[in-house]
């Protein structure tokens, strides 16, 4: 899961939705099982203050791309949503036209195979061509 979300962050996978699905509550007192790890995602994008400067781990984005789900309908709506319409989504997200376009150049640098769908939805949403 880490490696996933890392791979997000690093731009060496697409921005799209990272779903993980606990239909048991396997966490501590029937919780999501992923609750603890996603807390340190959301840390790790939070803006600290650490000898005078500013430090962020993580893009304040990136929590925005992990949905904790308790069924498989659940991923199921947000992979709909996703693919009916990248670019709501990435506005949803705040990721920036800037590391969209990294992510797709890495991809393509990569031989990554992009869905035309995606390609298309990077154009409308950075008003450019793909990567």
């Amino acid at each position: 899961m880490l490696i996933a979300i890392t791979n997000l962050k690093l731009f060496e996978s697409l921005p799209a939705p990272h779903i993980f699905i606990d239909p048991f509550g396997l966490g501590d007192n029937s919780g999501h099982l992923w609750e603890k790890a996603l807390a340190q995602v959301r840390i790790s994008a939070e803006m600290k203050h650490i000898d005078g400067r500013e430090v962020r781990l993580a893009p304040a984005w990136l929590p925005h791309f992990c949905h904790p789900v308790r069924s498989y309908d659940e991923a199921f709506e947000i992979i709909r949503d996703f693919v009916a319409d990248p670019v709501a989504y990435w506005r949803q997200t705040g990721i920036g036209h800037e590391d969209l376009r990294t992510a797709f150049a890495n991809a393509v640098k990569a031989k990554v195979t992009i869905p035309p769908y995606l390609t298309e939805a990077l154009a409308r949403a950075t008003g450019g061509g793909a990567a």
